[in-house]
């Protein structure tokens, strides 16, 4: 890869990594999903209907994080660890279609 191809997947794999931060806080899903799939497309070498199904769990964990957050922000701990064991398994299943769809 040359130099220059180098230089242009970077900056689009950043503009993608970007793009689903900023959707995620301003609660836009449809764009976080929309920037995951295309990152993950670019960083995998996925097609986009296989990025965009191993995305959906991530997005979800992602979700599940922020109610987590608030629980865990207003001192209760136990509907906090409940929310961090959601993201958990959302998580432990986005890693296994991810593995999957690399082999």
């Amino acid at each position: 890869m040359s130099a220059q191809e180098i230089e242009r997947r970077a900056k689009n794999l950043a503009e993608c990594e970007v793009g689903w931060w900023k959707a995620h806080h301003r609660d836009q899903i449809k764009l976080m999903t929309e920037n995951m799939t295309k990152l993950y497309s670019l960083q995998f070498g996925l097609d986009m209907k296989t990025a965009r199904n191993i995305v959906i769990s991530r997005v979800t964990a992602a979700l599940w994080h922020n109610v987590a957050e608030e629980e865990e922000d207003n001192n209760k701990e136990a509907t906090s660890n409940y929310y961090w064991n959601k993201v958990n398994e959302n998580l432990f299943q986005h890693f296994k279609e991810l593995l999957n769809a690399q082999k």
